[in-house]
């Protein structure tokens, strides 16, 4: 790097020159941003500050903000008559309350999508990957999600504008009486590329404060503002609907949900109002890692169904997805028959057949194969299970387990072999049925039978009850005062691993030598194995606690049954007469 220097009296100073700075004003979006990024992203804060890209990030985010602030309160203005110049004359105090729950609802929206983002974060796509405008940045299929702490009606009413989801194929003489009629239910497939989960079309927000109702949930967060956004130009509307329905479907089948489609930018893209409180049991979503990676995971996987394209693969995410499904028993269970079928079966047919034999519902589109059962997860086998689960791989290991090698046999052995196997058969037919049998096709003894799915979850059950009482007889562990005890030790000790592994790590990415880094990734592996046995003692001390929860409860009603049983003899007891 070459400096210039100027002599100044007795002095050499570096002619130092700040370049590429745009100049203008940084309002309060921008120093929310800078404050954002200085506590949680210590790293992209110093990468910007070094690259001397800071002023331009923070301007060029006060600019965005700024005007999609605008857009948003432009657009509620045109659509609510409530916010007229006359209503504001006749109803002032009505116009200021709705004006500031509308400017509130569009500020959450920008902190949610501008602010409080992380720049390289896929899943929390940046800052800018919102605004298909900007041609400088290549933008594939992406996903988001955020809460909503107020305004949920507004919310719901923004994602099913008319304007942004009106379906063009049904011309513009609908959408001319649609303007026109005050009261009409936009929410309309047939009109609008609007759709429902588990509530009313007609009353999406009606159905979710039922729901807080019923189980007195209304507080904390509302529900949850969901974003998919696809590669310009590479999905029509009714696709990317379809993509969005689907997308739903699955990640929220137990939630109630809006699913619009918006085509007002270049980027066709989804926008979903997820209910926060799930109607089947009262749960709320949790928003955490484990969750957004499935979310990733089934939007990636469902454009890759639909052949288009999407961000590069995220380690982090990929890792995370993996880690939450690899105890799963469904998924389990799901692996362990697939592989049993490819290994004795010829076809990529013959496959899916006994698939379905076994109660799965198998289907495959551009290449992707996707395995399920009624009322699970849709398993899209190569983005879960790895490359070796590719369409391409499975009909490779077919085709490896057709080739068999045979050893030359004299005629005698051939007939004694055909006298063995085929004593009914005779002919051209029986020769046929032969050399089916030398081939493999037919099975030598017997086909594997399998159990049951439910019988194999029974199974998995009685595994695990069975590993939980073998760690209870190795530790010791006769009361609850003493699972109490262990789970406590157990605790302190995983938190203590945590924190060194976590000091260990600051250190790997203080070291200037690789020496120095392999020294310390050494002291992580070491500990790494403890770390993971502890978490599995944790996972069984809460696993038995709430098991022995379960199994008193249920003595508890069993001996008030009984005991509510005595008491009726005895009151049936007097009345009988001798």
């Amino acid at each position: 790097m070459n400096i210039d220097y100027k002599k100044v009296g007795d002095y050499l100073l570096p002619n130092l020159v700040i370049e590429n700075q745009n100049y203008g004003e940084i309002n309060k979006y921008g120093l929310l941003r800078l404050e954002y990024i200085k506590k949680n992203k210590k790293g992209l804060y110093q990468a910007l500050l070094m690259k001397n890209e800071l002023t331009n990030h923070l301007f060029s985010v006060s600019n965005e903000a700024k005007e999609r602030l605008k857009i948003l309160m432009d657009n509620y203005i045109k659509n609510d008559e409530k916010l007229s110049k006359k209503n504001k004359e006749n109803n002032q105090l009505e116009w200021v309350k709705l004006m500031n729950n509308y400017n509130n609802t569009a500020e959450e929206i920008i902190l949610k999508e501008l602010i409080y983002v992380w720049c390289c974060h896929k899943q929390a796509t940046c800052w800018y990957s919102h605004y298909p405008k900007r041609k400088d940045k290549p933008i594939m299929a992406t996903t988001s999600i955020w809460s909503i702490k107020n305004n949920l009606k507004q919310s719901i009413n923004y994602i099913i504008n008319p304007e942004k989801t009106i379906n063009d194929d049904y011309g513009k003489v609908d959408y001319d009486y649609l303007e026109g009629k005050k009261d009409y239910n936009f929410k309309k497939e047939k009109v609008c590329y609007v759709s429902t989960l588990n509530c009313d079309e007609n009353y999406p927000y009606d159905d979710m404060i039922d729901t807080k109702d019923y189980f007195n949930k209304k507080y904390g967060n509302l529900a949850y503002h969901g974003y998919q956004s696809f590669k310009e130009g590479e999905v029509t509307p009714d696709i990317a609907h379809e993509i969005g329905v689907k997308f739903v479907s699955e990640m929220f089948k137990d939630y109630e949900v809006v699913v619009a489609t918006h085509q007002n930018t270049n980027h066709i893209h989804n926008h979903f109002i997820i209910n926060s409180v799930s109607f089947k049991d009262g749960k709320k979503y949790n928003n955490n890692r484990t969750n957004l990676a499935k979310l990733r995971n089934i939007s990636d996987s469902l454009c890759a169904e639909y052949g288009l394209s999407v961000l590069d693969e995220d380690k982090f995410y990929k890792r995370t997805y993996t880690t939450s499904i690899s105890n799963d028993e469904y998924y389990k269970t799901l692996k362990e028959d697939l592989d049993n079928v490819i290994s004795y079966s010829v076809t990529l047919k013959q496959l899916f057949e006994r698939m379905r034999s076994l109660g799965y519902k198998v289907y495959s589109r551009n290449g992707v194969i996707t395995i399920y059962r009624d009322g699970k997860d849709k398993v899209r086998i190569e983005n879960v299970f790895g490359e070796e689960y590719s369409k391409e791989r499975i009909n490779q290991r077919l085709y490896l387990s057709r080739q068999i090698v045979f050893k030359p046999m004299s005629q005698k052995s051939i007939f004694e072999e055909y006298s063995k196997t085929n004593n009914h058969h005779k002919g051209i037919y029986g020769l046929f049925l032969y050399y089916c049998y030398l081939l493999g096709v037919f099975p030598r003894k017997h086909p594997k039978q399998y159990l049951p799915y439910s019988i194999r979850k029974e199974v998995y059950k009685l595994e695990q009850t069975s590993q939980q009482v073998r760690f209870m007889h190795e530790k010791n562990i006769v009361t609850k005062e003493d699972l109490d005890n262990f789970a406590k030790n157990n605790s302190n000790e995983l938190s203590e691993l945590k924190g060194m592994r976590e000091n260990l790590w600051k250190r790997y990415h203080r070291a200037k030598t690789e020496e120095k880094q392999t020294q310390i990734l050494a002291e992580i592996n070491d500990i790494q194995p403890k770390i993971k046995e502890l978490y599995k003692y944790d996972k069984y001390c809460k696993e038995i606690t709430k098991r022995a929860e379960s199994i008193q409860n249920n003595l508890n009603n069993l001996n008030k049954d009984i005991q509510k049983e005595k008491d009726n003899s005895r009151e049936i007891w007097p009345s009988i007469v001798f």
